[in-house]
């Protein structure tokens, strides 16, 4: 496959200009496309694509905005092997497909990371509330986007 990169700066020029997308609606579409083709597609041209930030016009101020739940996955992965670990095994033993289970390990690393990688023990009820407002308030996800996340 040849190197997409014009055809993808094309779409996201469209979809900042003609579909009167947020600035931050069109970084959250570059960093998907970022992910799908380097992570999942591991296609060699796109490991030069940079993540870009998410820039706000709201706050006052054109800079990068910090979401809690972003980053530090591997250090994720290796605090908490363990349960995930455990949590692919129960994928596999009530038969969900593979995509589903990547889908949800995605999201308990987000909460994890969102609570300071603390051990999911820790964590009750009042952790899964602070999350979901956190989804909704500061991310401003739809309201499948915080049931997909509280499955």
């Amino acid at each position: 496959m040849a190197c997409l990169f014009p055809i993808i700066k094309s779409f996201l020029i469209k979809l900042r200009r003609e579909l009167k997308a947020e600035n931050w609606q069109v970084a959250q579409a570059s960093d998907a496309l970022r992910i799908l083709y380097q992570n999942y597609f591991n296609m060699m041209w796109a490991q030069d694509w940079q993540k870009v930030t998410y820039v706000s016009e709201d706050v006052g101020r054109k800079g990068a905005i910090s979401f809690r739940d972003e980053g530090r996955s591997k250090e994720v992965d290796i605090v908490h092997k363990d349960v995930f670990n455990r949590f692919r095994s129960e994928m596999r033993r009530r038969h969900y497909s593979l995509r589903t289970g990547k889908s949800y390990e995605d999201w308990i690393r987000r909460f994890l990371i969102f609570h300071d990688l603390k051990m999911p023990l820790e964590l009750g009820a009042d952790s899964v509330k602070a999350y979901l407002e956190y989804l909704a308030e500061k991310r401003q996800v739809t309201a499948s986007t915080q049931n997909q996340a509280l499955l």
